[in-house]
């Protein structure tokens, strides 16, 4: 893998970490919904990203 695309993603990572954190202490209700949803999606990214 290049640098730049591990820093890249290094950096997405950074983002939706302080993105989530945000959205947990301004409304809670809404992270308790998107939070499951988005872990789903990226397992499931993952994981046909793995079967090709």
């Amino acid at each position: 893998m290049p640098t730049h695309v591990f820093f890249t993603l290094l950096g997405s990572v950074f983002i939706a970490a302080g993105a989530t954190v945000w959205l947990i202490s301004e409304m809670p209700g809404l992270a308790s919904i998107l939070l499951p949803l988005t872990l789903a999606l990226t397992a499931g990214v993952w994981t046909v990203r793995r079967k090709r």
